[in-house]
């Protein structure tokens, strides 16, 4: 059942069930409000995490090293800053942004009031040129964008405890595919916000095509510097500098996403155990963890789902 999960609560009296929604962490900060507090929610559907974020204002420092991410303000104004520029948005736009750091600011309309706000992470985007880094979504600029925030719209909606439109099993690859090919036109339609680092990015995409191509049998960083005729150093330096994290935490997150893939697809491995093996998993304790801290349930109980 789609649904929203409590992960994490901000107040002045300090934090509870402190998960992030986003992949590499994230820290958080409470700005000055009459009464401080921040609530993170989250829903799985397939390969998409759904957020719903409600917040009397905060900044935070957050990496998202894998998934693409489309952020929908519904209230107030949300503004990131990635690669030296500012992305603004406000009620009617969306920000869409590629893999890697950023820092992001939230504020409400009125003081007094709540910003409210829909992160959606998505694992990929048909057709999205490599250099992209920012987009900002506008429903009355173009069709796709208006389609794409339409769908974000519709997502929190059921999973804020709409229909069960979205309940049904083989749902979730569509809607996942669908977002995706929406997105990648609205890439596509618009000019870049902005440009990274054509060297390190350039080397941090040879990186993850080879982890991709070979997820089962790589046993350390150094086999994938050693393929792209790299170096450990100049690796760890490009990922932390595009990703915002290490290529071992990349390739990490890699396989926790690529094990939920296989315990949700129909003919994927008959357990749990079978699919550590083909990511590359050498250790089903830690995975297990992860993959609960991750997604908000054990491993065993998306294959029960399968």
């Amino acid at each position: 059942m789609l649904r929203f999960t409590p992960i994490a609560r901000y107040g002045r009296d300090g934090t509870t069930g402190a998960e992030s929604l986003f992949s590499g962490g994230n820290a958080l900060h409470l700005l000055p409000a009459p009464s401080q507090k921040a609530a993170v929610d989250r829903a799985m559907l397939g390969a998409l995490t759904i957020g719903r974020v409600a917040s009397t204002g905060h900044e935070v420092a957050l990496s998202e090293p894998l998934n693409w991410s489309l952020v929908m303000p519904l209230a107030g104004t949300i503004e990131t800053e990635v690669n030296g520029r500012t992305l603004r948005a406000r009620p009617g736009q969306g920000l869409l942004l590629e893999p890697g750091p950023r820092r992001t600011r939230v504020v409400p309309a009125k003081r007094g009031e709540s910003f409210r706000g829909v992160p959606i992470l998505l694992p990929a985007i048909a057709g999205a040129p490599g250099h992209a880094q920012g987009r900002i979504l506008d429903a009355a600029r173009s069709r796709q964008d208006a389609q794409a925030l339409r769908l974000a719209r519709l997502l929190y909606d059921e999973a804020s405890g709409g229909t069960g439109l979205l309940d049904r099993p083989t749902v979730a690859d569509s809607w996942t595919g669908l977002l995706s090919e929406i997105l990648g036109d609205a890439l596509r339609d618009a000019p870049p916000a902005c440009v990274a680092d054509g060297a390190a990015a350039g080397r941090v995409r040879k990186a993850e095509a080879f982890m991709h191509a070979h997820l089962g049998d790589i046993a350390t960083i150094r086999d994938i510097a050693q393929a792209q005729g790299q170096s450990v150093r100049s690796l760890e330096v490009a990922f932390r500098s595009i990703r915002g994290v290490s290529p071992g935490r990349y390739l990490a997150e890699l396989r926790l996403q690529a094990a939920r893939a296989l315990l949700l697809a129909e003919d994927g491995p008959a357990s749990v155990t079978e699919v550590c093996l083909t990511c590359g998993i050498g250790h089903q304790g830690r995975f297990a963890a992860a993959y609960r801290a991750r997604f908000g349930e054990p491993p065993s109980e998306t294959l029960r789902r399968r």
